[in-house]
């Protein structure tokens, strides 16, 4: 048995392609040509879910009359993730199949191995053919079929590509090639997590945050590695629950994860400024902007036209007008997320996480630990901070709005920097860091959407005659542009929280080089 670092992509097939015969034009020749395989694999862990907490998953695979122990570790958006696989002789997982593998002291213990139980099982048809780029080999997969958990199924249709042996860079053209032709989103969701998210039904629902998880020691690109791949797993994660129940919550966290990867781009710009970065960086602002539309009719909509209008004449007009310019934000959005522009930028992005120039060229900043070259940033983002926010009280609007961007920037980059924290008092001020700096973000994102709010209505109120809203609805608009946050007590907040942050330094948060 032998540990293998497993390169692979994954797509989610759109659901209105037909590929149920492996005939779809799209699909290399070798996959139209190949004769299925069944595969049913059983996912195993204890009740209180202890692989998984480890980020590694075990399963047992059946293919005619041979079965396969794998286990896959992982952590969050990881890429090349570690895979140990060997033949056993039964369905039940095998002690011997896990020497040499992360779980083998866990595997070691009766008890533990005792507690291990099926969870949930994938059955899938599989139609497998090799793609030969230069010297490179990739494995190319259609599997279809279904995912069950306790009593709830899930429709599996996906293709992988995995790099056999090769250069990289040849997966990423191969993968390139087949999403210029269909409609195929990558996807860092594993069955494996698939499974686990069935079982708490959870799977329609958005994805909090994730925390980044790099070694103290690492080079500021590996940490920079590990911040972006978390970054893109948690908006491959989100943007499928852009629409649906779920809607408006995604919309909120799709557009934290973009806002996050901005903050991380530019946290290591200095190690990452390339052509390519600028290029996926005006990708991220496209998409960044259309979440902004949405998200921010979906607060007006929710916290503010629907409770005040109702009392006023024209309301019920106005309300209208909203959900119409609501309804077209999000069809926007959806159009872009469905999109081929949308398909090839993740595409790219990963291929710029994990092989793009950034890595290759020589950095004294991007090979020193993380921890110098953190210290060095935040301090110089604080600084900036500080002073645009000095004499806040009387700052302009737009100057106001553009401290509370600096402020949630410095946030985002604060908290992907936490495992920095080594000592109880540096995760304590780090912790009260990030704290002042939501306060402050909070208190003047309040007033700029109050004033981003009187500017909205003051448009449909003084629209040209040929925009003219329905009868009412401008006076009901005029009314409520006319109304504003309670500006003193929002900036007394906003500036007590700065002078806190002013009193908190990145070598009070992060252990020295």
């Amino acid at each position: 048995m032998a540990h293998e670092g497993e390169w692979e992509l994954k797509f989610e097939l759109d659901q209105t392609q037909g590929s149920s015969d492996g005939s779809a034009p799209w699909l290399p020749d070798g996959i139209r040509a190949a004769t299925p395989r069944t595969l049913q694999t059983i996912y195993y862990d204890t009740p209180k879910e202890k692989l998984r907490k480890r980020h590694t998953a075990l399963r047992v695979r059946k293919s005619g009359d041979e079965f396969l122990q794998t286990i896959k570790q992982n952590g969050v958006g990881n890429f090349a993730r570690g895979e140990w696989e060997q033949s056993i002789d039964g369905p039940q997982p095998r002690l011997r199949a896990a020497r040499g593998t992360p779980i083998e002291h866990f595997m070691a213990k009766r008890r533990q191995r005792e507690k291990l139980k099926p969870l949930f099982e994938v059955d899938v048809q599989r139609r497998s053919c090799d793609v030969v780029k230069a010297n490179s080999v990739i494995e190319a997969s259609l599997d279809e079929g279904h995912l069950e958990a306790e009593g709830h199924r899930l429709p599996i249709r996906e293709l992988e590509f995995e790099l056999k042996h090769g250069d990289p860079s040849h997966l990423f053209e191969a993968a390139r090639e087949i999403v210029g032709k269909a409609p195929l989103r990558l996807s860092f969701l594993s069955k494996g997590e698939r499974g686990y998210r069935l079982r708490e039904q959870s799977l329609t629902k958005p994805l909090p945050a994730s925390s980044a998880q790099f070694r103290r020691r690492a080079s500021a690109k590996e940490a920079m590695q590990a911040i972006a791949r978390t970054c893109l797993h948690d908006l491959t994660s989100n943007v499928g629950t852009i629409e649906g129940e779920h809607a408006v919550e995604g919309v909120h966290k799709t557009r934290i994860a973009v806002r996050r990867l901005r903050a991380a781009m530019t946290l290591f710009k200095k190690i990452t400024k390339d052509e390519e970065s600028d290029r996926l960086r005006g990708e991220m602002k496209w998409l960044s902007d259309l979440l902004g539309e949405a998200r921010d009719l979906d607060v007006l909509q929710m916290e503010s036209a629907l409770p005040k209008a109702r009392d006023l004449s024209g309301g019920r007009e106005l309300v209208e007008v909203i959900a119409q310019k609501r309804h077209a934000a999000h069809e926007k959005l959806l159009e872009a997320a469905r999109s081929q522009r949308f398909y090839l930028f993740l595409i790219d992005l990963v291929r710029w996480i994990e092989d793009g120039n950034w890595l290759k060229v020589k950095s004294k900043q991007g090979n020193r630990p993380v921890a110098r070259f953190a210290r060095t940033a935040i301090a110089r983002c604080r600084k900036r901070l500080l002073k645009r926010a000095d004499h806040l009280k009387k700052l302009a609007p737009q100057a106001r709005h553009q401290v509370r961007i600096d402020g949630k920037k410095l946030r985002y980059m604060t908290e992907f920097l936490q495992p920095l924290a080594k000592s109880k008092e540096q995760r304590r001020e780090h912790r009260r860091f990030v704290k002042q700096l939501e306060k402050m973000q909070t208190s003047l994102g309040t007033l700029h959407d109050a004033e981003a709010r009187g500017d909205f209505f003051r448009d449909i109120a003084e629209a040209p005659p040929a925009l003219t809203p329905p009868d009412g609805a401008a006076s009901a608009a005029l009314s409520l542009a006319e109304t504003s946050a309670e500006d003193a007590d929002l900036l007394r907040q906003a500036a007590s929280a700065c002078g806190k942050i002013a009193k908190i330094g990145p070598k009070d948060m992060f252990a020295g080089a």
